[in-house]
């Protein structure tokens, strides 16, 4: 990640934990509010459909797999770059703790965005069942 702050979807979840078994209220909100900015996005042009899309666009499940894939391929990637942050002992330690906290919120903001996309295709598989 390139500058120097943290996600505001990750850092709302990290402000609000309820624990390991259960999706904070805050969590279920930052994946509503990606799935917003998704859809905003494929209105826009960006791409022409989403796995929510139904209808003549409509994204096979192959093709939900695939950018599922994409998108846990991000995770990896934001796990290899947390890594190498926490192993890097050339900085002080003030910057190496806001940087690992930068990572962190990184990763989280990846989890979204994943959910994100399960959330769209589970939602349409759900209504066209």
């Amino acid at each position: 990640m390139n500058d120097h702050s943290a996600p505001p979807i990750a850092t709302e979840i990290v402000a609000y934990d309820p624990g390991p078994n259960h999706m904070s209220a805050f969590l279920v909100a930052a994946v509503n509010r990606e799935r917003d900015r998704q859809e905003k996005l494929r209105e826009s042009g960006k791409f022409v459909a989403t796995c929510a899309t139904t209808g003549v666009h409509e994204m096979s499940n192959d093709r939900c797999n695939t950018v599922l894939g994409e998108e846990v391929g991000e995770i990896a990637r934001a796990v290899l770059d947390l890594n190498a942050t926490v192993e890097r002992d050339d900085l002080p330690m003030d910057v190496g703790a806001r940087e690992i906290d930068i990572a962190k919120a990184h990763l989280l903001e990846e989890i979204v965005q994943t959910m994100a996309v399960l959330a769209a295709w589970h939602g349409r598989l759900i209504a066209s069942a």
